[in-house]
């Protein structure tokens, strides 16, 4: 099973990259992809079954006029990927993109709109840039008031105040939901 942390690891691998950004281009199969790249079809085939296992690709079966059906490659579950590092918290969101058709038919349009566009993300960008540097102070306060408590119930609390989520915290430890709902109760009271 994979999480959005195992996206980061598709997208260091320079082969993977490469493969993908040839396939958004242009779909294509594992040997043309060898040959277009200039590397074995082993090193495309391996690199092809992981972007598949992550979702990021997906096959098509195209019969060949001369030969068995080809698997026929293309990009798919396509996503911004929104990495946190701060000094209290890590965290990566995997957001599906959902496609709109752009109506307009002229090209000084559809330039100008994408400079809108742009600007609008640049702004939407500092403002959660902002809100990320104030979560980050207030989970550290959280933290360093998480720190009287005892090692196993700081960390049960700790991990709750990055998921905000009792029911994963639980699950996470393997212990009842119930349990770190009195632990956090527990910790709402500490003066």
């Amino acid at each position: 099973m994979y999480d959005d942390w195992d996206l980061l690891s598709i997208f260091a691998n320079r082969t993977r990259r490469d493969i993908l950004k040839a396939l958004c281009d242009e779909s294509s199969y594992a040997l043309n992809i060898s040959r277009q790249m200039r590397i074995s079809s082993q090193a495309v085939n391996k690199q092809i079954d992981i972007l598949e296992a992550m979702g990021i690709i997906s096959p098509t079966l195209m019969q060949s006029k001369i030969g068995p059906a080809r698997k026929i490659y293309e990009p798919t579950g396509f996503s911004t990927i929104i990495i946190d590092y701060a000094r209290s918290f890590m965290d990566i969101k995997r957001l599906n993109i959902e496609y709109i058709e752009h109506d307009a038919k002229n090209t000084d349009k559809m330039l100008q709109d994408l400079k809108n566009i742009n600007d609008e993300i640049s702004e939407l960008d500092k403002k959660r840039s902002e809100l990320v540097s104030r979560k980050d102070s207030i989970i550290r306060m959280l933290k360093e008031k998480a720190s009287m408590m005892t090692g196993f119930h700081r960390n049960i609390i700790n991990t709750y105040i990055e998921t905000m989520d009792a029911r994963l915290t639980a699950s996470y430890y393997g212990i009842p939901e119930p349990m770190v709902k009195k632990l956090i109760d527990e910790f709402s009271n500490i003066e």
